[in-house]
């Protein structure tokens, strides 16, 4: 089973909130780590190992973001090997609709998952096996 991890300046927070209603926010977390989850789903089934956790620190994102920042990581397996790469998940995720202005500290635009260059505010790495 391999295991990923993804670091993102983007909240992704797992609330539980599938409603719009006075949790706003929390509806539109849920929505991202929504998006998160089916993304990677389109290629392979995910065992979540833990929900995201979010602390301030500073990631290996695009040069545009400086010093430390909230960041989520969020650590997933797959069930079947070599369905999903780190290759897999940059190209996947590239220009991927999200929502931004939550609790990131970073200010993100366009808001779009972007997984290289400049702006990246996403980073995957596959854990040892």
């Amino acid at each position: 089973m391999d295991r990923f991890v993804i670091e993102t300046l983007v909240d992704i927070t797992c609330t539980n909130e599938y409603r719009p209603s006075n949790g706003q926010q929390k509806y539109k977390q849920q929505q991202n780590f929504e998006t998160v989850n089916n993304t990677i789903g389109m290629r392979t089934n995910i065992t979540i190992e833990n929900t995201p956790i979010v602390e301030k620190k500073k990631g290996n994102f695009g040069s545009f973001y400086n010093g430390d920042q909230n960041v989520w990581t969020y650590e997933f397996s797959i069930e079947q090997a070599e369905s999903l790469s780190v290759e897999m998940l940059i190209v996947d995720f590239d220009s991927t609709p999200i929502t931004t202005e939550l609790t990131e500290t970073a200010s993100i635009k366009p808001n779009l998952f972007v997984t290289k260059g400049k702006y990246k505010n996403i980073h995957f790495r596959l854990l040892d096996k």
